[in-house]
């Protein structure tokens, strides 16, 4: 599927149970599915584009919400170790709806970070804190 984010070449291989992509930050094997393929993007886009270094993403990391785990998709970190970007992935197949954003400011509630960003790989929607705490709509496009 093409996606409204920069194209590259991830490293897959054919497993047992179906293909599997290379995941450079949590450097391991992953299944490729379709919420996956638009997270790899995301951080390709991030590293390449942004320069951000690997050391600043977490992917996929564990957080407790109301005696709830949850996990986000990406947070970027700035060098004091503040998460400075959270971002929610969907597959491009899903149409990002309230309950996304929903879903990413409970994240929030936990991380408190300024800037939130949501994306299926062809819509995006960026959140930016205002001066009372809530969250407005940035964009809805690719601003980055």
């Amino acid at each position: 599927m093409r996606l409204n984010l920069p194209t590259f070449e991830p490293k897959i291989n054919q497993a047992d149970n179906g293909p599997m992509l290379f995941d450079p930050i949590r450097k391991i094997w992953v299944k490729l599915t379709n919420e996956e393929w638009v997270r790899q993007h995301i951080i390709f886009l991030l590293i390449s584009k942004f320069g951000i270094a690997k050391s600043l993403i977490a992917v996929e990391k564990t957080l407790n919400f109301n005696n709830l785990k949850k996990r986000y998709d990406i947070c970027v970190f700035n060098n004091n170790a503040q998460p400075i970007l959270l971002i929610e992935c969907k597959a491009f197949d899903i149409e990002l709806k309230q309950q996304t954003i929903i879903q990413i400011i409970t994240y929030n509630q936990v991380l408190d970070v300024p800037l939130l960003w949501i994306s299926n790989g062809i819509k995006h929607m960026t959140f930016k804190k205002n001066t009372q705490n809530h969250f407005e709509l940035y964009s809805d496009e690719l601003i980055f």
